[in-house]
């Protein structure tokens, strides 16, 4: 029987439906509808769409999930460094008008004393040699307190003409910020503090908010750290846990003072009149909180970059300082493990099966702090305690104390 030709056919495909697939004929065909796959390759053909369509879900998620980590710690770290800008700013408004105004004064006294310096000494030419000593001392006084006024006060001496005093404040904007994050980390160099009851107030405010904020990017910033220890090399993995430990904590160390010596390096280059050992030295004081502040940065030209460096450097010291911290609590609990085992191994005179209980107890304690001796060989050295101890002891013999009362009867 001839056939004619094939009448035009559509597919369809629905991937999320029991019928994966099914084939239509075209309008103006007789032919109905086709089933194309049979219900086992049917099956596949869903799970295998729904494995992908799950698998690129999933790895979705794991890109979102990975972008709000870091647009989190980012964020963190942007919200700390903006309202560090903004502290420093207020401080800046609130501090500079005062600072020029008590700039101004100490040049025009200082002017003064020592126009009057000058004008005292033509005037006395013809007195005595020992009332112009005594006057001339008087007026080098006074002109020498003005002087130590002024320079306390910030004014540069000797006067330059042509200088004004708003150049000399030194609540610019650069130094300010600087000056608010050295509130916010607590270091307080006291090279520069606010003076107006303004300022003070707004210190308190910005300190009471700033503080806790700042400790939690400390915080994060110590978490991202310590999870660059979690992982050791693959020679390092039969290595014992207290060895581990230990390299933890000499790695993290030894990280610290490559980073202090890196800002010791920059700080020296940007600083120009400090030395190497100077420049280590802030970076430590620094880091550490401690703050003394008889080194401190004078170019406020790169104030924002020692700032980050100083957020960054916090972060590290406070995670580096933990580690090595829980390195001593673990060697004092181990102390203590021991002494706990040796007394109990003492005062074992019971059964054996407590000795023995004792004696295992002993070997586990003692094996966490020497990993180089065998547990055979821990368990030869304490049998031979225990049988020392297991000797019958001789008994001391007992005093006796006979005591004679004198008496009237």
């Amino acid at each position: 029987m001839l056939r004619g030709p094939s009448p035009p056919i559509l597919v369809y495909f629905y991937p999320r439906s029991p019928l994966a697939c099914h084939v239509e004929p075209a309008i103006g065909s007789i032919v109905g509808p086709v089933e194309l796959f049979s219900d086992d390759v049917r099956s596949s053909f869903v799970m295998g769409i729904e494995t992908e369509t799950l698998l690129d879900t999933k790895t979705d998620r794991s890109w979102r999930k990975r972008l709000t980590k870091f647009l989190g710690h980012t964020g963190l770290f942007l919200l700390l460094i903006a309202y560090t800008v903004f502290g420093g700013l207020v401080f800046k408004a609130l501090e500079h008008p005062t600072e020029v105004a008590t700039l101004e004064e100490h040049e025009a006294l200082v002017k003064e004393c020592r126009s009057d310096f000058l004008k005292s000494i033509s005037k006395n030419r013809e007195a005595s040699e020992r009332e112009f000593l005594t006057f001339l001392d008087k007026q080098l006084n006074t002109y020498e307190q003005a002087v130590q006024n002024a320079a306390r006060g910030g004014l540069l001496v000797p006067i330059t003409e042509g200088r004004q005093p708003a150049d000399l404040a030194r609540w610019n904007n650069l130094q300010a910020i600087f000056f608010a994050s050295t509130v916010l980390t607590t270091i307080g160099y006291g090279n520069i503090v606010p003076v107006t009851t303004g300022g003070r107030t707004f210190c308190l405010l910005f300190a009471l908010i700033g503080i806790p904020l700042c400790v939690s990017v400390i915080a994060d910033l110590g978490s991202i750290v310590a999870n660059r220890f979690t992982g050791l090399p693959s020679w390092l993995e039969k290595v014992s846990t207290t060895v581990k430990s230990l390299l933890s904590a000499l790695v993290a160390l030894l990280l610290l003072l490559l980073y202090i010596s890196v800002g010791a390096l920059l700080f020296m280059f940007l600083e120009g009149e400090w030395s190497f050992f100077e420049s280590f030295y802030f970076c430590f004081i620094t880091m550490t909180t401690i703050g003394f502040g008889d080194l401190v940065p004078q170019k406020p030209e790169y104030m924002l970059l020692c700032t980050v460096y100083i957020l960054i450097g916090l972060g590290m010291t406070s995670t580096i300082i933990e580690i090595v911290r829980n390195e001593y609590a673990k060697s004092w609990k181990r102390i203590q493990a021991l002494a706990e085992a040796l007394r109990k191994l003492a005062e074992a005179g019971g059964s054996a099966t407590e000795i023995a209980s004792l004696q295992n107890e002993f070997i586990q304690r003692i094996t966490m702090t020497d990993n180089n001796k065998s547990p055979k060989q821990w368990e030869n050295a304490v049998d031979t305690i225990v049988r020392n101890m297991s000797k019958p002891k001789l008994k001391e013999p007992k005093i006796v104390q006979i005591i004679i009362y004198e008496t009237s009867v």
